[in-house]
């Protein structure tokens, strides 16, 4: 019987594939990455092509020595480290040390660590996809551009060690601009009037929504003169009438003192019409990496890095009673498909859990719209066995474990069920010259809501009849204002990243994590808001590099990575077009421009008579002198002179 070495990422990964695989296989962990760009140089050559330079990282010297001994061991090596480009690269470079020891080596994905799906995986192995690994190499070269070369120069701007990245200072930017809109916001007051009635033991608000036939908006009721027009249309020249204070905080430098005008006396009207509809809610999709993240950010306060590390644990496999399995399918992913055998499962559990009622008559498939190549050889996130409830697995998972599995189990199972419909009526009524309005729903049939409810609205609805008299007890006008746009959460942050095209699945949780690690970001209560070193940052990097800093830009990148990816676009290209530039922009001169400004802002005397770049302060030997910016390609050179500092001393 052959000898066979199976290589994936963690340890916890490879138990779960021990307890499937018959004792011929060899499971070991690479431990994630082994080969990567070096820690303290810039490790690409940006001259030959950007060849990058890969060395053995840190502390991996060990695993490779492990799996080398190993490899001359076996008769075949397998490759199955995570199924994306980041794994793919993995597999790369081990397959690039192992290879001159044993010729037979092959990669081999899936997407649930499952007994069957590992089977299938053995039986199709393949060969490295190529284009994802440039695609992978493509983005980790970039990155390490952007931060080695733009890190040093606000570092040596503000005298502190600091650090820029591409995509994170995207991010940076997001919640620095948004930081500024509500210190700029300035609130707009407004009155709402609302009438109440008690019926069946119930107050009834109703709001106006017409006066004189014409709709109520922000603009209608902007004074208390306007307020006390319709109240004395309503009730006469005299009326009785209370005014209560109150404080509203709109933001946390400002806090209004707002007035509202109650009216005591009762007053009558009537029902004019009566709008009666059945209104049909679909259940939400299966859940991917951005909404997983969200949806957890939000009923949790879980952040994007946590549910991920607990997603890839659930993925990774949990020893439910005598049985190691893997719970969930792959959790970087940004495609809605969901496997036929997972779809007829969920519908046979349907059935027989819930009865036919609850079963559409045909399987429901769902789409995603977005900027940039969707991840569509992965499935959602789902259960690998929708048979194993939450509440059957509890007892062998942690309480955060047990939540996140819960909320993707309910969501996958909800994505198969039938619509929740709601009985809606609207209620017209008439004031004089008035028009007042209020709306009621109850549930009718719960659907998808027996699974996940997100709803839970059972209230009956109060019976009305049109042209019926009606007598509201008090008038309230409440004066509002309107409102700064919310600060970032990290679950609306990824919303934005998504909505933009920036980042992919696999770099949301990094992005957050890395911001609020370099201290530019810091999380109150759930908002992000930035520190004042991440906005002299953000500030600096916008002033000099706003043509990359921005999300269309970045956005723009990952559709070239993805056709990378595609073998649409040669990777060297992509490099060549960032730093070199094209029509549009040129990393190489905005970074010169910014080295210019920031480093050479007090040095800088006139320009170079030789190639029109700057001459500046610089000291050697002999003392201190003018040489060019430009050099070595510009080698001039001039004697300075005391007038040369006066005349520096002008500009500033």
């Amino acid at each position: 019987m052959k000898k066979v070495l199976i290589i994936v990422e963690s340890p916890s990964k490879a138990k779960t594939l021990s307890k499937f695989l018959p004792k011929n296989y060899i499971v070991k962990a690479s431990l994630g990455h082994v080969i990567d760009l070096p820690e303290h140089e810039f490790g690409v050559d940006i001259k030959n092509d950007f060849k990058p330079k890969f060395e053995i990282m840190k502390g991996k010297g060990k695993v490779i020595k492990e799996l080398k001994k190993l490899a001359r061991e076996v008769d075949e090596i397998l490759l199955a480290s995570d199924p994306d480009r980041e794994g793919e690269s993995i597999a790369y470079h081990l397959y690039n040390i192992l290879f001159p020891i044993n010729k037979n080596i092959y990669r081999i994905r899936f997407h649930e660590i499952t007994k069957e799906a590992i089977l299938k995986a053995i039986e199709n192995k393949d060969k490295i996809d190529i284009n994802k690994v440039y695609a992978q190499f493509a983005r980790r070269i970039l990155d390490r551009i952007v931060g080695y070369t733009i890190s040093p120069l606000i570092s040596k701007y503000y005298l502190k060690a600091l650090s820029a990245g591409r995509v994170q200072s995207v991010a940076l930017r997001l919640i620095v601009e948004r930081e500024k809109e509500i210190e700029n916001f300035v609130p707009e007051r407004y009155y709402k009037i609302f009438a109440y009635l008690n019926k069946d033991n119930k107050e009834i608000e109703f709001e106006l929504k017409k006066y004189k036939g014409k709709s109520i908006n922000k603009k209608s009721l902007k004074t208390k003169e306007k307020v006390f027009e319709v109240l004395k249309d309503l009730y006469g020249e005299t009326f009785s009438y209370e005014v209560k204070k109150r404080k509203s905080k709109v933001k946390d430098s400002l806090t209004l003192e707002l007035e509202d005008i109650l009216v005591k006396t009762p007053i009558e009207g009537f029902i004019e019409k009566i709008e009666k509809k059945e209104e049909k809610k679909s259940p939400p999709p299966p859940f991917i990496t951005s909404t997983l993240q969200m949806e957890a950010a939000k009923k949790f306060n879980f952040s994007p890095e946590k549910t991920m590390k607990i997603a890839q644990s659930l993925y990774e496999g949990k020893d439910i009673g005598k049985e190691r399995v893997g719970l969930i399918t792959y959790m970087r992913t940004d495609s809605f498909r969901i496997a036929e055998k997972a779809i007829k499962e969920a519908r046979n559990f349907i059935k027989e859990n819930f009865g036919e009622s609850y079963l559409p008559s045909k399987k429901r498939t769902y789409e995603k719209k977005q900027k940039g190549k969707i991840q569509d050889a992965h499935e959602c996130i789902r259960p690998t066995n929708v048979y194993l409830t939450p509440e059957k697995v509890k007892p062998y998972l942690s309480k955060e474990e047990y939540l996140l599995y819960k909320l993707i189990w309910e969501r996958f199972v909800a994505c198969q069920m039938k619509d929740a419909i709601f009985e809606k009526q609207k209620i017209f009524a008439k004031v004089k010259n008035a028009e007042f309005v209020t709306s009621q729903k109850t549930l009718k049939f719960d659907g998808f809501l027996k699974v996940l409810k997100e709803e839970d609205d059972k209230s009956i609805l109060t019976p009305f009849e049109e042209g019926e008299k009606l007598e509201f007890n008090k008038l309230l006008a409440r004066e509002t204002h309107t409102t700064p746009p919310e600060r970032y959460t990290e679950g609306s942050l990824v919303k934005t990243l998504e909505k933009y095209g920036v980042g992919r699945p696999s770099t949301y949780a990094t992005i957050i994590s890395n911001i609020l690690k370099r201290g530019y970001v810091e999380k109150k209560k759930k908002s992000l808001i930035p520190t004042e070193l991440g906005v002299k940052v953000n500030d600096i990097l916008i002033k000099h590099f706003e043509d990359i800093i921005n999300p269309y830009f970045t956005a723009e990148v990952e559709e070239d990575l993805d056709k990378i990816e595609e073998g649409e676009k040669n990777h060297i290209q992509v490099l060549k077009e960032f730093y070199f530039g094209n029509e549009k922009y040129s990393f190489e001169k905005l970074l010169k421009q910014a080295k210019v400004a920031l480093l050479y802002k007090d040095k800088i005397v006139k320009k170079c008579p030789k190639c029109g770049s700057y001459l500046v302060i610089r000291e050697g030997k002999y003392g201190k002198f003018l040489g060019c910016l430009n050099y070595p390609n510009c080698k001039y050179t001039e004697k300075y002179e005391e007038k040369d500092a006066l005349q520096n001393s002008k500009k500033g």
